[in-house]
């Protein structure tokens, strides 16, 4: 393995853990869909930056 993409991390609610990713972390909303096959809501969040990691919460 060279690099990670993403990491994804299901949540009970997905708008109490963008709030606080964001303001504990620091992490920036990039992107957010509803994934029709899985029923469920996703957001991308990253840390701001060149070089930018990213978390998927669904």
């Amino acid at each position: 393995m060279t690099a990670i993409d993403h990491v994804g991390i299901a949540v009970p609610d997905l708008d109490v853990a963008i709030e606080w990713y964001h303001e504990h972390l620091g992490m920036i909303l990039v992107h957010e869909e509803i994934n029709e096959g899985q029923g469920v809501r996703e957001a991308m969040l990253s840390f701001p930056g060149p070089s930018p990691a990213a978390l998927r919460f669904s």
